[in-house]
């Protein structure tokens, strides 16, 4: 077949540029622009021709398809047809220069010789059947190889499109459409748009259909224009039902109706179905044209139906109107149309959407009230909002009662009761609920797999999590890095760090590289070993991932355990340099390491910059600095601190007053705790043991046992059990205000308790025992003690013998020091002071002399007591001169007599003096104080 165009125009082409050229079929050099002008001129023609009469431009178009070996028939076209105007896309430049090889004929009259499969000539439509079809088979002119030079594009498609499609000739244009495709080149907008209104136009609706399902590929703005041109084709040929496909498929693959696509359903009296595309129209202009579609549909007087309202109602709910919903109900109302459960599920979405939660909650209730059962729409509507406010009670109820009510819970509603339950810190609740899912015929997903692992990471069961990933891999689901990290995360929360690894490992193998939230999740599990944090940092920087935030905040927390605190600060300059504006974390985290290094002033001057750098403090700082002062046992700069805390608007934590508490003086400030629990309780907070114990305890040591006896039945009432240690301090502090019924009290609560003293508990009511000398029970609590196998110490046996002693006891005291040395437990001087004065008072001052001697061989030192102790015992015998003996051995040995020392002394020198035994050492002046 040849194709021939006049050459007369050869001056177009004698500029071109030499350094742009191309080998024709005979290896001669041919100019780029030839190409170029040759095929300008050839389309010229055919468009001239197609411009003028119906019958040139199905031949032009013919010719076009015939160049590119299409397999449809062709007739030449001469010199004569050369066009007075030509309008040919620039990109179209596949036609080249007659084969050299060609007849002279042919190349006198300006002809393109061309080769199609087995058949190659230059025949006029004389020796050409119009019928024939020729091989589908792209060729080069002349030579018969194939070229990608000479391959069309689109543009070359369209142009051969558009007469056929205006002579509605929808057959070629078809064949030609996919011929296109088969050429693996894609159509673009305006093929689509030539294409359609040929089948359109010829009534092929499944060829339509066929069309519009092929447009995924094209930008979107395109794509509506093209599918509302499919929609008002099918409307126009009466198609209703084909438009409305057309619609679902334009909302299936997410491409938003228009204004104008509402229209052509409006203008065909399609209602219904002009709500739902107005309904769809992007949000700031959807709500005015739904309502316009609306209000038109009530002025022709058309039957609203409960289907419209719905569509009309979900429309608005997607706009997030709500107010315009609620009148729209009420209208609805009005208008006589019952709503079903459809339009009140819509009412429960937008009450709860717009944080009208209990209106949510009444229009439920009304529901069940007026026999209209919820579904499971209406309970995960529900369920779903109960994951914000700390509703997760709600959402275990709602899930109880749709149980029971039987409705099916779907993956969907146990996959949001669990987030309820975590997102409020409540995992323990979620686990049953996952529990349950695993056990459900309910087709689980990745995303709901990952949820169940993420309770048990939560709850840090690593077994459990495991269990559910195996369970994933055996139903074929594939995990994604989602999964990995929650298992990861599992792993090291139980402490498995062997295991986190291998599962890096097989994450890898599956094609999945680890993230920055995988190599987070181990550097915080490595936060108390800054060695490994700092190894997993660098396999961090060797996957080229670039650190974030909290990538530095839990490195410089690593730095805590050992004070680290300066490679905390190179990490925290390097994420400066890096760009990364530390937070309130990264601050408090910085103050922490400084408290743990012992740099207090450097954990001050971070409090400053942060303050100065404008990031507002919360509690942890505060409270991180109130800890650092405490241990610099500075407690006024810990209640300044407080001050600052309170000045900022940050309110104080039970952790910040147990930490106040702490650091107050152990002795005489039990004022300034009473003050601070009563601004505790002033909070609405309610103090926890902690708080409670060392209040108790610093009432205790100042004696002031009321006080303590209050906060006891305070935390009783509270519901805050006291623990071992409450429990001793005020049995203490009543046995040392000598209120033995009420410390016996507080003990027999204590075992109701089922609290176990400790031999500091059995002590102090021994020793309250002693204050009146409650022997008896004395020894009672004694045996209990070792009854229960508690060791009794050497304030034990002190406080038992001392109690012996007062009761006149010396037998059983002397028994107990005897007890005592068998034990192993070494008596101290008190424990002497003890027995002596129990032999003293008994009248055995020969043992009591006797045992002071035994004390010095021990090598223990009488202190000021046993020397009284035993000068008291020797004034019993009568024995003047060894007491002003010990005397002078007291003032030697730098001990100071006490009160009682100095009469004794006065009365063995007045016996001295009486049997004239005084000797002149004993007179001297400087010996005897003024008394």
């Amino acid at each position: 077949m040849t194709l021939a165009c006049s050459m007369s125009d050869e001056h177009v082409l004698q500029d071109a540029s030499t350094s742009h050229r191309q080998t024709d079929s005979s290896g001669t050099l041919l100019p780029l622009r030839l190409r170029q002008g040759a095929f300008t001129l050839f389309a010229g023609a055919v468009a001239c021709i197609a411009s003028t009469l119906l019958i040139p431009r199905v031949i032009a178009a013919e010719n076009r398809i015939a160049h590119y070996s299409l397999g449809l028939p062709s007739v030449v076209t001469t010199s004569a047809t050369r066009p007075l105007v030509a309008h040919v896309p620039a990109r179209v430049t596949h036609i080249r220069r007659p084969d050299t090889t060609a007849n002279s004929a042919d190349r006198d009259r300006g002809t393109f010789t061309f080769n199609f499969g087995d058949k190659s000539s230059s025949a006029s439509p004389q020796n050409r059947d119009p019928n024939s079809r020729t091989p589908g088979v792209l060729l080069t002119p002349a030579t018969g190889a194939p070229a990608a030079t000479d391959l069309p594009d689109t543009n070359a498609y369209n142009l051969a499109l558009v007469p056929l499609t205006e002579s509605g000739d929808w057959q070629k244009a078809w064949f030609l459409f996919n011929r296109m495709k088969a050429a693996g080149i894609s159509p673009d907008l305006q093929t689509f748009g030539l294409i359609l209104p040929a089948l359109g136009a010829a009534d092929k609706v499944d060829l339509v259909l066929e069309v519009l399902s092929q447009l995924d590929k094209l930008p979107v703005p395109g794509r509506v224009a093209l599918y509302n041109q499919g929609i008002r084709l099918l409307s126009k040929q009466g198609h209703h039902k084909f438009a409305w496909k057309v619609l679902q498929t334009m909302i299936a693959a997410r491409v938003r109706p228009n204004a104008e696509t509402a229209s052509i359903f409006q203008q065909g009296g399609q209602w219904h179905k002009a709500l739902l595309a107005a309904g769809h129209i992007r949000q700031g202009r959807g709500s005015d044209a739904v309502m316009d579609v609306f209000e038109a549909m009530r002025r022709s007087q058309a039957e609203l139906t409960i289907k419209d309202y719905n569509t009309l109602l979900t429309a608005l709910k997607h706009q997030g109107n709500w107010e315009k919903v609620v009148q729209v109900f009420g209208g609805m109302q009005d208008a006589g149309v019952e709503p079903d459960r459809y339009t009140y599920n819509i009412l429960i979405s937008v009450y709860a959407n717009s944080n009208h939660w209990e209106w949510a909650l009444e229009v439920f209730e009304y529901m069940r009230s007026i026999d209209i059962k919820p579904d499971v729409v209406t309970y995960n509507q529900l369920i779903d909002h109960c994951k914000h406010g700390n509703r997760w009670k709600l959402a275990l109820q709602l899930l109880d009662q749709m149980k029971a009510e039987g409705v099916p819970p779907d993956v969907t509603t146990y996959s949001s009761v669990i987030t309820a339950c975590a997102r409020s810190g409540m995992w323990q609740p979620a686990v049953p609920v996952a529990e349950d899912l695993m056990q459900s015929n309910l087709p689980l997903d990745v995303v709901a797999y990952t949820t169940i692992i993420s309770v048990h990471e939560t709850g840090r069961d690593w077994r459990k999590a495991l269990e559910v990933f195996d369970h994933m891999s055996k139903a074929g689901v594939k995990p994604n890095i989602f999964t990995y990290n929650a298992l990861i995360g599992a792993f090291t929360s139980g402490r498995q760090m062997h295991k986190a690894m291998a599962m890096i490992a097989e994450m890898r193998d599956s094609g999945i590289e680890p993230d920055l939230v995988t190599y987070n999740t181990l550097i915080h599990a490595c936060a108390k070993d800054w060695t490994k944090a700092q190894q997993v940092f660098e396999d961090l920087k060797g996957a080229g991932l670039e650190p974030d935030l909290f990538t530095y905040n839990t490195l410089i927390s690593s730095c805590r355990k050992e004070g680290r605190w300066t490679e905390a600060l190179q990490f925290y300059n390097d994420m400066q340099v890096a760009g990364i504006e530390p937070n309130v974390m990264t601050y408090s985290a910085l103050i922490t390491v400084f408290r743990k290094g012992g740099q207090t002033l450097r954990a001050i001057q971070v409090f400053e910059e942060m303050q100065a750098s404008g990031v507002q403090p919360n509690q942890y700082t505060f409270n991180t600095l109130i800890g650092a002062w405490k241990q610099q046992r500075q407690w006024q700069q810990a209640l300044k601190v407080y001050d600052q805390m309170k000045a900022a608007n940050v309110p104080p934590n039970v952790q910040t007053y147990a930490t106040l508490l702490k650091a107050l003086p152990k002795v005489g400030s039990s004022s300034k705790a009473l003050q601070l629990m009563q601004s505790a309780k002033a909070e609405g907070l309610r103090p926890d043991r902690t708080m409670s114990s060392i209040t108790i305890t610093l009432c205790y040591r100042d004696g002031k046992w009321q006080e303590a006896w209050k906060i006891f039945f305070e935390m009783k009432k509270n519901g805050v059990e006291p623990d071992v240690i409450i429990y001793t301090a005020l049995i203490s502090a009543l046995s040392k205000a000598g209120e033995r019924l009420k410390a016996m009290q507080v003990f027999n609560v204590m075992q109701e308790a089922k609290v176990e003293p400790t031999v500091v508990t059995y002590n102090a009511l021994i020793n309250a025992c002693q204050r009146e000398v409650r022997w008896e029970n004395a020894m009672f609590l004694f045996d209990a003690m070792r009854a229960n196998r508690i060791k009794p110490t050497v304030i034990t046996y002190s406080s038992l013998i001392n109690v012996y002693g007062k009761g006149g006891q010396w037998e059983k005291a002397l028994q107990v020091f005897e007890e005592m040395k068998q034990a192993h437990v070494s008596p101290n001087v008190w424990v002497y002071c003890s027995l002596i004065t129990a032999l003293k008072k008994g009248g055995q001052w020969q043992k009591a002399v006797q045992l002071f001697e035994d004390m010095q061989v021990a090598g223990v030192r009488p202190n000021a007591v046993t020397y009284n102790a035993v000068m008291g015992a020797f004034e019993l015998g009568s024995d003047w001169e060894t007491i002003i003996r010990l005397f002078d051995e007291m003032i030697k040995n730098g001990i100071k007599p006490e009160r009682v020392t100095y009469p004794r002394v006065a009365r063995a020198r007045e016996h001295l003096e009486h049997l004239g035994q005084l000797d002149a050492d004993s007179q001297h002046p400087s010996i005897w104080p003024i008394m």
